[in-house]
């Protein structure tokens, strides 16, 4: 018989397709990776999105809860002041401010026109 016998045939390197096809290929997964990137930045923005409104939110309701409770103790502590715990701290008051200056009765006392007490101390001149 006639014919071309092979006993061994091998590459030398590995086989490379052409470049236009590496270039597709190339480009292909290039495409692919720019379109997975997109969504992960796409969720990103929103989770970060979903999170400051989320924050936001928290922060309403804790000043709307902290104005409730400043609301509440006003309440409360409108509905406890009598007319004798004003008078108590008035005394209090004057109490206090004639110990300030240097813890001895005023020597002069002088009413205002709304009835109000003024207290001071008269220098002596020398």
């Amino acid at each position: 018989m006639g014919g071309v016998q092979i006993d061994q045939f091998g590459l030398i390197g590995a086989p490379r397709p052409p470049d236009q096809i590496v270039a597709s290929i190339n480009g292909k997964v290039s495409a692919e990776q720019d379109a997975q990137r997109k969504v992960i930045e796409l969720q990103q923005f929103q989770t970060d999105a979903n999170k400051k409104v989320v924050e936001a939110e928290g922060d309403a309701k804790a000043q709307i809860a902290r104005a409730n409770g400043s609301a509440e103790a006003n309440r409360i502590l409108n509905a406890s002041v009598t007319e004798n715990i004003l008078k108590m701290r008035a005394l209090d008051n004057e109490h206090d401010a004639i110990w300030r200056w240097n813890q001895q009765m005023p020597t002069t006392l002088i009413m205002g026109d709304s009835g109000k007490k003024l207290l001071f101390d008269v220098p002596v001149g020398k």
